[in-house]
C-alpha cells in the first residue's frame, strides 16, 4: 500500500512506469539489434533503416505540431533532429562493425556527460563542483575504455599498435556527443511548445 501511496504522491501511474520500462528495454537491445542487422546488411543501410522507421513512426505525430513552430525555428529544429536521430544511427552502426554490442553500449552511457560538458562549453550551463567531477569522472572512463579497446585491458601485454576496435569507439563517443548537441539545443534553443513537441 505503501508503495502505491508514493507512486500516487508522485504524479506517476502504474502506465507511467511500464512505459518507462518498455523504452529501457528496446533502448537497451538495440545495439544487440544493430549487430545482428549487420551481419547481413552494410552500416550505411542499418543506419538509414533506423532513420527510416523512426521516421514512419513518429510522423503521423508530428503535423499537428508543426504549424506552432515558429519560422525563426526551423534552422535550430532541423539541427536538433541531424545530431540527435540523423547522425547517431550511422555512427553507432559504423562502430559495431567492430565492437560488441556491450562495449557500445557502455560508450552510449557517456551521453550525459557529453551533454553537460558541451552545455558547459557552448550553451551556458551552469556547472557546481560536483557536475565539474562527474565530467572528469566520465571522461576518463571513455579514455580507459577507447583505450583498452585499442591495446588491451591492463597487464594483457601491448599489442604492437592500436587495434580497430579503439578507433571504432571514437564513432560511437561521436554518436554521444551527437545526442548531447540535440539534447542542449533543445533545452536551450526549442523548448517552447510544439518546437518541443516536434
Amino acid at each position: 500500500m505503501s508503495g502505491l501511496a508514493e507512486t500516487a504522491s508522485s504524479g506517476k501511474t502504474p502506465l507511467d512506469y511500464g512505459i518507462l520500462l518498455v523504452l529501457s528495454s528496446i533502448w537497451g537491445s538495440a545495439f544487440i539489434l544493430y549487430k545482428e542487422a549487420l551481419t547481413v546488411l552494410t552500416w550505411p543501410q542499418v543506419g538509414l533503416i533506423r532513420v527510416l522507421l523512426s521516421a514512419l513512426f513518429l510522423m503521423p505525430l508530428a503535423p499537428k505540431h508543426f504549424r506552432k513552430v515558429p519560422k525563426g525555428a526551423w534552422g535550430n529544429l532541423a539541427a536538433a533532429g541531424l545530431f540527435g536521430s540523423g547522425l547517431p544511427p550511422f555512427l553507432f552502426a559504423l562502430a559495431q562493425t567492430q565492437l560488441d554490442s556491450g562495449i557500445t553500449g557502455i560508450l552510449n552511457t557517456l551521453t550525459p556527460v557529453f551533454t553537460l560538458l558541451l552545455g558547459f562549453l557552448f550553451f551556458q550551463l551552469k556547472v557546481g563542483p560536483w557536475r565539474v567531477a562527474e565530467l572528469v569522472i566520465g571522461l576518463a572512463g571513455a579514455v580507459a575504455i577507447v583505450a583498452t579497446e585499442a591495446y588491451g585491458a591492463p597487464g594483457a601485454g601491448l599489442s604492437e599498435g592500436p587495434s580497430r576496435g579503439g578507433f571504432f569507439a571514437v564513432f560511437a563517443l561521436l554518436g554521444t556527443v551527437c545526442y548531447g548537441i540535440a539534447t542542449n539545443l533543445i533545452k536551450a534553443r526549442l523548448h517552447r511548445g510544439g518546437q518541443t513537441r516536434v
